[in-house]
């Protein structure tokens, strides 16, 4: 593969930035602690020391090199330009709220499919019963999660539906695979419902705020722009921060 000279200080520079992810300040301060006593000094660790201060230094540099960088974190926007960071949350809480009343389905069906579809154990009834009481707790506090009228439906729906299910269960003492299977394809349109709501409220904020950064460049700022996605592996293809950019 042939690189371009100019190219090259902007492959390093998001490498380099790629690789912050892995290391943080408290990996670094649990290695020193696990490799050397307070009051003495590891050649090895001061070796390494020196290699962080190496990578410091390449960062830094390859950074004023490369003009405009966006970095995605889950749910943090960074803008790095002309020396300065911007950062912005784009996830509204309640889209944690959605997965959470989404997750119930997840659970019950999980809960249920782990029965072999046998008679239940005195045991699962037991967390059966336990995991109801927790949605019923949950489902109280609804009303206070921000939801739009439709949406707080959605999720009584979902919730009323998963009770009734459980309860069905509990009292015949099983699950049949074909009830499991019916429950699940009732739920599946509330379920996507759900999950197209939450990605388009992500989608509107991370593009508010790259807009936002977008007037403040110049036109050869934008197209000289690098987005850097980050995680705790590399980004899956339809990831929905990969989608956008």
């Amino acid at each position: 593969m042939r690189i371009e000279h100019n190219a090259l200080p902007r492959l390093i520079a998001v490498f380099l930035i790629s690789l912050t992810a892995l290391i943080t300040v408290r990996q670094v301060a649990a290695e020193i602690n696990a490799l050397v006593p307070r009051d003495a000094t590891d050649p090895l660790v001061t070796l390494n020391n020196a290699f962080r201060a190496e990578y410091s230094r390449a960062k830094t540099e390859a950074l004023s090199k490369i003009g405009p960088l966006i970095m995605s974190k889950a749910a943090t926007l960074s803008s790095c330009e002309t020396g300065r960071e911007l950062k912005h949350r784009y996830c509204r809480r309640y889209i944690s709220h959605l997965k959470a009343v989404a997750h119930i389905l997840f659970a019950v069906f999980l809960m249920s499919d782990e029965s072999d579809f046998g008679q239940l154990t005195e045991a699962r009834i037991a967390e059966l019963r336990d995991y109801r009481e927790l949605i019923v707790n949950a489902q109280s506090s609804l009303g206070a999660r921000g939801f739009s009228d439709i949406q707080l439906q959605r999720q009584q729906k979902i919730i009323n539906d998963s009770l009734v299910f459980l309860d069905a269960a509990i009292e015949n003492r099983q699950v049949r695979k074909t009830e499991l299977d019916n429950f699940a394809r009732e739920m599946t349109p509330s379920l996507l419902a759900n999950v197209d709501e939450a990605a388009r409220v992500q989608l509107d904020a991370l593009h508010s705020h790259v807009s936002e950064w977008r007037h403040q460049m110049t036109s050869d700022e934008w197209n000289a722009l690098h987005v850097v996605v980050m995680g705790a592996h590399m980004p899956r293809d339809s990831e929905i921060t990969m989608q956008y950019f």
